[in-house]
Formats: C-alpha cells, structure tokens, sequence
C-alpha cells in the first residue's frame, strides 16, 4: 500500500520505505493541493492560482504542466507508478490506488456507520497527531485547508465526546472534547463536553479549571461572557457536592471565577478583599484582543 501523507511534514509511505518525489516546492505543493481535493480532479487553473497564490503569471499553465512532467519522473525514480498522478480533461488528479491520510480522516469523520463513532474517532485522532500541510505553514491555500479541517475536526471529536459520555465513557469523553477544544479554543460545544466528562468522572477541580480557563479566553479575545448553555453546565458543576468539602484547588478556582465577576461589576482591577468588594482606582478600560485563528462556537 502506497500512503502520502500531508499531516506533519508530506511524505509518501511505500512498503520499502519513505520517499519524497519531488524537486522543488512547486512539485510537493502540486501534489499537497491534489491530496487535499483527493480522490476529486483540480482544474489546471485552480492549481495555479493556488501554487502561485492568486497571482499566477501568463507562463503558469505551461510551467505547471513542466511541475508535472517532473513530479511524474520522480516517482518513477524512487519506484513508484507515473501514473498515480492522472490527467484529465484541463484537470489533474491523485489516482485512487493511492492512499492519501486526510482523505482517510475525512471519511473516518463522515456519516456514522455500524463502527463505534469512538473507535473511529480514535483512529482520527491518531492519524491528524501532527499539524496539516506542516511543509507549507504558510501558504494561503495551506491555511484555508487547516481552518476548514480544524472546525470539521472540532465538530466531531466534540460529537465523538458526547457519545461517549452517554455510555458513561467519560475518560473517552475528556480525551475527544481536549482535542475539539484544541482546535477551537472558542468552541462553547467543546468546553461543555470537557466540563462534563470530567464532572462525570469525579473531578469537579479540573472541570472547574477548564471553565475558567475558557471564560477567561472568551473574555479577552471577544469581550463576552461564555453562553447560558455553557454557564448552565458550570453551574450543575459547581452544584456537585462531592465530599461536601472543597479542596483547595477547588477554592482558588472559585476565587478565581469570584475576580472575574468582580471586574465585570467593577472594572479591571477590582480586587476582593477581607470578603468585601473593593473597587479599584479608575484605570484605562482593557482592550478587547481579537483572535485571528481562534473561532467563537457555540
């Protein structure tokens, strides 16, 4: 089995080994832009507009035919068939004979099947452990293809969690919604999930960890406050007695969501003191930080 591979840095797997079929980086964006849209056909003038990003020049469509021609070389030098790269009409494609990892991903995401949606999002997990297109960080093309996986991703590990914390799988559950949130630290849908799981699994300190953690981020990064769902699911938290004693972590964490509240009441840098609210001395209100890749979800 042939597998390329565009999580971590692009490679091809063979049976006898790993290979790199490529010249230049004209040669391994072509074939990173086909693997993306595998097993669909891109149109020549699609694939120059991204391998020249947006500016392609009057010369494009010939030398993009010459990327070919040497992409097709390469392989058969280190053994491969020249025709897992195929023509079509005004279009290239990867040939279905070639395994590609997104691909796998991207069905291993899809509609449920009879396979458990936790087993397969564990197979998921395991094959997207390193960064999309990490060869080219800095493409357009490249960066759009991260986002467009990472909400996709979010949206089923998020999903993937939820199952799981239905059959009381709730170590499953932390895991899955972890990785959701990581993708998408905005993600209301991915917090609710790790707030439950670790609620369900009798560790009412972290789940409390994680929603301050995340309102916080909220906070700063949008200027809101998490939404009803999300504080409902804080608040069934925070009603868990537990032992019926806080521990100490716990108690530092509720001061902490306390000194929020506070400074929403009373502006930055309000502070509790001797169990009174104390205002602080008039201070430049804080500005708001927008993200540019972290997505608001709810």
């Amino acid at each position: 089995m042939t597998v390329l591979n565009i999580f971590g840095r692009t490679r091809v797997e063979t049976a006898s080994g790993t290979v790199t079929p490529w010249s230049g980086t004209k040669q391994r964006q072509l074939l990173e832009v086909l693997a993306w849209h595998h097993p669909s056909p891109v149109s020549k003038d699609r694939l120059a507009d991204a391998l020249w990003e947006g500016r392609p020049p009057v010369t494009a469509l010939r030398t993009l035919e010459s990327h070919v021609c040497v992409v097709r070389r390469e392989m058969v030098a280190v053994g491969l068939p020249r025709d897992l790269l195929v023509t079509e009409h005004d279009a290239y494609r990867l040939s279905e004979r070639l395994v590609v990892d997104v691909d796998t991903a991207r069905r291993l995401m899809g509609p449920p099947r009879t396979e458990d949606v936790v087993a397969r999002m564990t197979k998921v997990l395991a094959i997207t452990s390193e960064p999309l297109l990490a060869s080219s960080p800095y493409a357009p093309w490249a960066r759009a293809a991260a986002d467009e996986l990472a909400h996709r991703l979010t949206e089923s590990c998020a999903a993937a969690a939820e199952s799981a914390l239905e059959r009381d799988r709730h170590h499953e559950a932390a895991r899955l919604a972890e990785r959701a949130l990581a993708c998408t630290p905005l993600s209301e849908r991915a917090c609710r999930a790790l707030l439950r799981a670790h609620a369900a699994g009798g560790d009412r300190g972290r789940a409390l960890q994680v929603y301050a953690d995340f309102r916080e981020r909220i906070r700063d990064e949008l200027g809101v406050e998490p939404g009803p769902e999300t504080a409902g699911v804080y608040l069934d938290v925070l009603s868990r007695t537990g032992s019926g004693v806080a521990t100490e972590t716990e108690r530092r964490l509720l001061r902490r969501l306390l000194q929020q509240s506070t400074e929403d009441l009373l502006g930055p840098g309000a502070r509790i003191r001797a169990g009174f609210l104390a205002p602080h001395r008039a201070e430049p209100t804080r500005p708001v930080r927008h993200s540019r890749t972290a997505h608001h979800v709810a």
